[in-house]
Formats: structure tokens, C-alpha cells, sequence
């Protein structure tokens, strides 16, 4: 990796730990850190960045494209959970309950099929006290980038072939208000599907896709990544 890429990297990776930090801190003692939590929002963040900007870059403008760009994602993300889940099972079996085995089967298999969001959000919530020693917890949010990964990907393969992308940030600018909306009618109505789902969690990836496109601007040029990351993420 030559100089110029590890200095374009350097801040992601540094607001990578400090979310990362913040989500440990918070589950080892919510007390230290009461809104650790929000580290899986600069996460989410970095993600419709990182992932988002690498769709726009690469311009899927087939089905084709968008298959490999699939294949690509899965290679990179599901072995590692599969080692995961396959030695978090092992360890559980042992030391868990039977009823506690059969949960942790099930959110194991929802989790290789990226909807382990839905399921711990039917089984009481992020917060609740009956998913509070399910090791595969975590893999919510993971869960949630599959689904954004690929509807994203449909988005800008429907908005590069109808009209070569030509009005992407007009899209991006509605998609990321109507999920803004309905995160914020979410937390006053119903704030686990607003944790755990896609509608109300869409307008963060966005935001971190919208912050690729202003550091990729020509306008925006003179300005560092972290100072734009920044000032999107704490603008909201």
C-alpha cells in the first residue's frame, strides 16, 4: 500500500477504533460511557462512505457488475462470521442452557443469512435483558450493512441505467431525508424497528456516502476527510 493510500485511510481507520472503543466501553459498563451505544452510528457511517462511495466509483451500470460487486462482499465479510459462528456455537453448547443452544441456532442462521437484524429485533430489542448474553448480538448491524450493500447497489444500477446517473445526488439527497423522516417518527413510535431496521438506519449510510461525494468534489477538494466526516456526522 503506497504512502498516499495509508494517509487517505489514516482517519477512517482512526474513527474506526473510536466507535468500535465507544460500543465496548459501553456494553463492559454503560455507566463509563452512557452513549457508547452511538458508536454503531459513526459505523454505519463509515460504511455508506466507504462502500457506498466504491458503488458510485465503479459505476455498476449491469446486472452483471452488480453480481460480482455481491460476490465481492461475501468473500470479504461471510467466511470470518462463518469461523465465528461455528466456534461461538462449539463454546455455547457447552457452557449455555439448551433453550439458551436453541436461540443462539437461531440467531446463528439468521445471521449467515444477513437478517439477524429482524430476528433480535422480534426477540425483545438491543436492550433487552433476554439478548444481553447472546454472543452473536453483535452481528445485527452486520446484518444491516448486507442490506444496505445491496440496496444501494440496485439503486445505483436502476439510477446509472436510466439516466447514466446523471440525477444520483438529487436521489441521494431524497432517500436520505425520507429515511431521516422516518428515523425520527421511529424513535417517538416505534424505536426497536427504528433501531434495528433498514428504513430509519438508511439516512447514516447516506450521510457517509454524501460525504464521499463532497470530499470527491471539486469543491470541496481543499478540505481534509476528517474535517468533512466530521462535520457531517456531528451536524446530525
Amino acid at each position: 500500500m503506497d504512502q498516499n493510500i495509508k494517509e487517505y485511510n489514516r482517519p477512517i481507520q482512526w474513527l474506526r477504533g473510536v466507535a468500535v472503543l465507544a460500543v465496548i466501553v459501553f456494553h463492559f459498563d454503560k455507566n463509563l460511557l452512557p452513549g457508547g451505544y452511538l458508536g454503531v452510528d459513526l459505523f454505519l457511517v463509515i460504511s455508506g462512505y466507504l462502500v457506498g462511495g466504491s458503488i458510485i466509483k465503479n459505476r455498476l451500470g449491469s446486472l452483471d457488475e452488480l453480481l460480482k460487486f455481491i460476490e465481492k462482499r461475501f468473500w470479504r465479510l461471510v467466511p470470518a462470521l462463518f469461523v465465528v459462528i461455528l466456534f461461538g456455537l462449539i463454546l455455547f453448547s457447552i457452557l449455555a442452557t439448551p433453550d439458551e443452544s436453541h436461540e443462539a441456532i437461531k440467531a446463528a442462521m439468521s445471521s449467515l443469512f444477513g437478517v439477524s437484524n429482524i430476528y433480535f429485533w422480534t426477540s425483545g430489542g438491543y436492550f433487552a435483558g433476554s439478548t444481553d448474553y447472546n454472543f452473536l448480538l453483535h452481528t445485527w448491524s452486520l446484518s444491516l450493512e448486507w442490506q444496505y450493500y445491496l440496496t444501494f447497489a440496485i439503486l445505483c444500477l436502476l439510477a446509472f441505467r436510466l439516466n447514466q446517473g446523471s440525477h444520483l445526488d438529487l436521489i441521494l439527497a431524497f432517500v436520505f431525508l425520507l429515511s431521516f423522516v422516518l428515523s425520527v417518527l421511529g424513535s417517538h413510535y416505534f424505536d426497536s424497528a427504528n433501531f434495528y431496521l433498514l428504513p430509519g438506519r438508511f439516512w447514516e449510510f447516506i450521510a457517509g456516502t454524501i460525504v464521499w461525494r463532497l470530499h470527491n468534489s471539486k469543491q470541496m477538494g481543499q478540505y481534509s476527510l476528517t474535517s468533512t466526516f466530521l462535520g457531517i456526522n456531528f451536524g446530525f
